[in-house]
């Protein structure tokens, strides 16, 4: 079953994050351009769990961590906020596990004071925007050259999901 919850600040939760959100695959897809040290990790995590303007939740397949899941630039007044995924442990992709979490995610958020979500994806992740997709995210921008990777200007997509979707 998965599920979500929220992140905590355990020795096994921020090594588990610092390892995947260091891998390539995983910084690829979430745009990330630099290695974090363990110390900016800890500090993330300090300030994560402190911020009550964000929303960071670990996604859970029974009782194993397996990727997070978060909502951050929540604009209260606006009702929007971005939403954040990745699936760290690599034998939990392809399962449905993304899916899964992020109709959980949408519907706890959605039902409360964030109205319309969105992602921001790389144009040539074809496996994220298929999900986004699914999950009834609609391409609303494309940011042309708007992120270097490996040193190349990449194309960058808003996708957007409103409440009565």
């Amino acid at each position: 079953m998965i599920r979500i919850q929220l992140l905590d600040s355990s020795m096994k939760t921020m090594t588990n994050t610092y390892g995947w959100a260091n891998a390539p695959d995983v910084m690829k897809g979430i745009l990330k351009e630099k290695i974090n040290t363990w110390e900016e990790n800890v500090e993330w995590f300090r300030a994560a769990i402190e911020d009550s303007d964000n929303l960071h939740y670990m996604i859970m397949d029974e009782d194993f961590h397996v990727g997070n899941i978060s909502m951050r630039n929540i604009d209260v007044v606006r009702g929007t906020g971005e939403m954040m995924i990745y699936i760290g442990n690599e034998l939990s992709r392809g399962r449905g596990v993304g899916y899964k979490a992020i109709k959980e995610f949408l519907k706890a958020c959605l039902c409360g004071f964030v109205k319309t979500v969105y992602v921001t994806v790389a144009e040539d992740n074809v496996v994220a925007r298929h999900l986004y997709h699914k999950c009834g995210f609609v391409e609303e921008k494309t940011f042309k050259d708007a992120f270097i990777r490996d040193g190349k200007p990449i194309n960058v997509i808003k996708m957007v999901r409103n409440n009565e979707d």
